[in-house]
């Protein structure tokens, strides 16, 4: 809990003080965050290198050249700073929009609230309890990771590609809907139709604004900011609502499914055996 929000807002509650979280699964949390977007970001780079290899044809300028590198840069000076940040935040704003209005929707289902209340009893019910900057430090890098994946390499990256044999405007689309596929396939913790649909939005805006604007970095910022700003409203709703979770509170939700999958493969090396 950030001690100078605390000495400034006295009264203020923060969700890890309301439900505090226990630190093994914290930890945990922190830790596989860090692997999952590591391993994102050095998909990402190879994949940069590869596209940047085949639309050149120098792989050696491209890899050990940093021709990569500088199409990255290239593509973050799209936009001046100043429309970069405008952009960044109109996407940011209509990614909420989107998202909180399917929320809106689907509280008014049975299946939808269904859908909600499991959300919240799961991962997404722990991270707002995380350290603020352990969440902050950990969406920026999410942020960073995923967009050069997911939109610069299979949205830029493939369009180019695609567009070598097919005419650009199917390029284009063939590779948005690529990218969403495996952004989806990539968030698999996301599986009922509610979370599965705001995923599905999420990576379409994304996908829409790094096309209209050719800018890594804005859809970067936006992505960063857009899960900055959900887990506030989160971490808000989290402490100032009575019964949020609905019922039991999750307290180890990462450590109970790495403990299953250890049963689980257990259980088949016995039955090797």
């Amino acid at each position: 809990m950030p001690s100078r929000l605390k000495e400034c807002f006295p009264k203020l509650a923060f969700p890890g003080e309301k439900y505090p979280l226990d630190m093994g699964e914290q930890n945990c949390l922190i830790s596989n965050m860090l692997a999952s977007e590591c391993l994102l970001l050095l998909i990402g780079v190879v994949g940069s290198m590869v596209a940047s290899g085949v639309v050149s044809g120098d792989w050696l300028g491209s890899i050990v050249g940093f021709g990569w590198a500088h199409e990255i840069a290239l593509s973050c000076m799209k936009l001046s700073a100043i429309d970069t940040i405008v952009a960044a935040i109109v996407v940011t704003v209509i990614a909420l929009a989107v998202a909180h209005a399917i929320e809106f929707v689907a509280s008014h289902t049975t299946s939808g609230r269904l859908s909600i209340i499991a959300n919240r009893r799961g991962l997404n019910g722990e991270i707002p309890r995380i350290d603020s900057y352990a969440v902050f430090a950990g969406m920026c890098a999410a942020g960073f990771a995923e967009e050069l994946l997911f939109r610069f390499v299979l949205v830029g990256g493939v369009t180019v590609l695609l567009g070598l044999f097919i005419p650009a405007k199917i390029a284009v689309i063939a590779a948005v809907v690529i990218s969403t596929a495996v952004f989806v396939y990539a968030h698999e913790e996301y599986r009922d139709w509610y979370t599965l649909l705001v995923c599905v939005a999420m990576s379409l805006v994304m996908c829409i604004a790094f096309a209209v604007t050719g800018s890594y970095v804005v859809v970067a910022l936006a992505h960063a900011a857009y899960d900055i700003i959900d887990i506030e409203i989160e971490g808000s709703r989290m402490v100032n609502e009575d019964d949020y979770f609905f019922g039991e509170v999750p307290q180890s939700v990462m450590l109970d499914m790495y403990e299953e999958i250890c049963r689980e493969e257990n259980e088949r090396a016995n039955r090797k055996e």
